[in-house]
């Protein structure tokens, strides 16, 4: 799971709050691990969409999709996240099966030219299969900031805390995990942002202790109502999501 915010945005100078600028480019929260500061605004959606393969440590493959979120904003700089469930295949036993449903809100605390500070809480509730979804009810907290500096640069930080489970050959484990996430982004262009991001849990399954993924990429605005994007990551230490390395495919689109 990812727990993942984005860094994409618009000269800062251009707009009274960094969530001012309504394009799809700044609102995204593909395809970072966290979610972005901002929220859609009110009357207005957002569907987006991926794609992502990874090599796993030692032998095999295993990919997802549609890594997809649904967001519609509520009012009140609130947005209401729907996570519907990843398929996943791969060469390892469980050769395949669905992944769980994430329910979440997210709302905007501060907001001013440079700087945001947001707030977003999720639900798991049993859905998917045995092994990739979730058995019991999860939750967990992310608090997401972000600061744009320098005109083109943007810095962006999140703490998350969750509860989640695995499975193993006797029963459904739960386990507690703190996720850092540190990234840098900048526009290379009006239409094109370039990243790099450190991410890190403190335990990132029952048996395994803290991993680390760097991961960078691209992200180009078709227009003011979508997205592309493209994403390589790469295991630094641990290992996070049983991984080497991966490269995913995506896009974002706004309605409204």
């Amino acid at each position: 799971m990812r727990f993942i915010f984005l860094l994409l945005i618009n000269v800062a100078y251009a707009f009274d709050k960094v969530c001012d600028d309504l394009s799809v480019l700044n609102l995204a929260d593909r395809p970072t691990f966290a979610y972005g500061a901002c929220v859609v605004p009110k009357n207005t959606s957002m569907l987006e969409l991926g794609f992502k393969h990874f090599k796993l440590l030692g032998e095999g493959e295993s990919n997802y999709l549609p890594d997809s979120e649904y967001r519609l904003g509520l009012g009140w700089d609130t947005e209401l996240d729907i996570n519907p469930p990843n398929y996943y295949f791969q060469s390892l036993h469980p050769k395949a099966g669905f992944g769980y449903v994430a329910l979440g809100l997210k709302t905007v605390a501060y907001d001013d030219k440079n700087f945001v500070l947001s707030f977003e809480g999720f639900f798991i509730p049993p859905s998917g299969h045995a092994y990739f979804g979730a058995r019991g009810d999860q939750a967990g907290i992310n608090i997401i900031t972000q600061y744009e500096f320098l005109e083109r640069w943007s810095l962006a930080a999140v703490l998350g805390l969750a509860t989640y489970g695995q499975r193993n050959e006797i029963k459904f484990e739960s386990y507690r995990t703190y996720s850092p996430d540190v990234a840098l982004s900048y526009m290379l262009t009006d239409n094109l942002v370039m990243y790099g991001e450190f991410f890190g849990q403190t335990r990132s399954s029952y048996n395994d202790g803290f991993g680390i993924v760097f991961d960078t990429g691209c992200i180009y605005q078709l227009s003011q109502f979508a997205t592309i994007d493209i994403e390589f990551g790469q295991r630094v230490l641990g290992q996070l999501n049983n991984a080497a390395h991966y490269i995913g495919l995506g896009t974002a689109i706004r309605f409204g």
